[in-house]
């Protein structure tokens, strides 16, 4: 919550807040409109992820409303859990069912595929603005170089997963020794085992859940006149949801708004930016406050 609140003192310190109010005042209606309908898409998919998951690896089917309760009550967690890891919330939650895979795993599963989607996306996007424009902006070199990275390292602890972790192993043997089986190093084992027969299946809806997140930015931004086009939305959206999930912030409030700010500087002035920024803030209180009753019921229970 520090690193967000100096995150924004930075932000908005040189900013002229009238002018930013009345850029928010501005905004056209009738895409703010579209905005709050994506929530409904965006919840719905993430609700059938999450009961997919729990029926086809956990090995227990429990209803979609009851599903829907842990998707929306964990969105409420988010905004004081850093790093949007409010999902940690479920793990109470779904104690009453025998699952056969442990919950924390399922857990730990979806912001595997959530982060590797997102890292798709980028890239998909940033194909498409290099044949179209070439690569221009550091920032384009520098989310190469991080998607790159991630996907290398993805498919190489997937497809190599087992030879990895022996190896691994074989290396660092006191490290492995002194983990915990609830540690990341042991969660991040057995989810990828779990995963592995349903692995396109899910990924194929992640990716799904986060195109439609990556068309709320686009529609903020047509909220504002402002259309920087759906695959540099797509890139520097997709940039700045990575930054918001460094676990350093409260639901990526901060980070996200600086990467914003910085790579879509040359399509609009700072003060629309930083309204866009604030906007954008909705796509977490509003699922969040949705939320507010299933969160309350799943806890009571």
């Amino acid at each position: 919550m520090l690193l967000s609140a100096v995150i924004l003192f930075f932000i908005y310190r040189n900013i002229d807040i009238p002018e930013m109010t009345r850029v928010i005042g501005s905004a056209d209606r009738y895409w703010f409109l579209i905005f709050l309908g994506l929530f409904i898409p965006q919840l719905l998919t993430a609700t059938f992820r999450w009961n997919s998951m729990t029926h086809m690896i956990g090995k227990v089917k429990i209803p979609f409303i009851t599903s829907w309760h842990h998707v929306v009550g964990s969105y409420s967690a988010n905004l004081i859990i850093p790093g949007k890891m409010g999902e940690v919330v479920r793990i109470p939650w779904m104690r009453k069912h025998n699952l056969q895979c442990p919950i924390l795993v399922m857990v730990f599963m979806e912001k595997l595929l959530d982060i590797f989607s997102i890292v798709l996306i980028m890239m998909g996007s940033l194909v498409y603005i290099s044949l179209e424009s070439g690569l221009k902006d550091g920032m384009h070199t520098g989310g190469l170089i991080i998607g790159l990275s991630i996907i290398v390292a993805f498919m190489f602890v997937f497809i190599f997963r087992k030879a990895a972790f022996r190896l691994f192993e074989r290396l660092f043997p006191g490290w492995v020794s002194k983990q915990k089986e609830d540690s990341i190093y042991h969660r991040t084992k057995q989810s990828l085992e779990y995963l592995k027969d349903k692995l396109p299946l899910f990924l194929l809806m992640s990716i799904g859940l986060w195109l439609v997140q990556i068309l709320e930015f686009y529609v903020i931004f047509r909220m504002f006149g402002i259309n920087p086009g759906f695959f540099e939305v797509g890139f520097g959206c997709s940039l700045a949801l990575l930054a918001g999930a460094i676990p350093v912030s409260i639901a990526g409030i901060g980070p996200r708004d600086a990467v914003i700010i910085s790579y879509f500087s040359s399509f609009a002035g700072t003060e629309t930016l930083a309204a866009i920024g604030i906007i954008t803030i909705l796509r977490i209180v509003i699922p969040a406050l949705l939320g507010l009753p299933s969160f309350f019921l799943q806890s009571k229970k």
